[in-house]
């Protein structure tokens, strides 16, 4: 027994049926267009809010201050000092450890 007999559906009804299910796919496609960036905005910044980005984050910079630290070519140490000032700028470093911040501004 085909679904057509089942719920005696004749063929403009299947055909209604179909132009639904694609007319609500589209609809939810066209929603998550619309909201979809929202979304992932509002889900980056709870991201950049929790500890373990933040932790992260001190970590790297921690990482990158050792390699500054121990690095003897001016050139190298400078390409360092670079990224370290361009991250930090996209980063809030007030929860870095006051070691680690003051440092950051000794650098500026």
């Amino acid at each position: 027994m085909s679904v057509k007999e089942h719920f005696k559906i004749g063929s403009y009804g299947m055909l209604w049926i179909v132009i639904g299910v694609l007319f609500i796919g589209g609809l939810s496609l066209g929603a998550l267009k619309l909201f979809g960036p929202a979304e992932v905005a509002i889900k980056r910044q709870i991201f950049e809010e929790s500890k373990s980005y933040k932790h992260g984050k001190i970590e790297h910079f921690q990482r990158l201050k050792l390699k500054y630290d121990l690095t003897e070519n001016e050139s190298h140490k400078n390409a360092i000092r670079q990224i370290i000032l361009t991250e930090s700028a996209t980063v809030d470093t007030s929860e870095f450890p006051h070691g680690l911040q003051a440092w950051i501004r000794s650098i500026q």
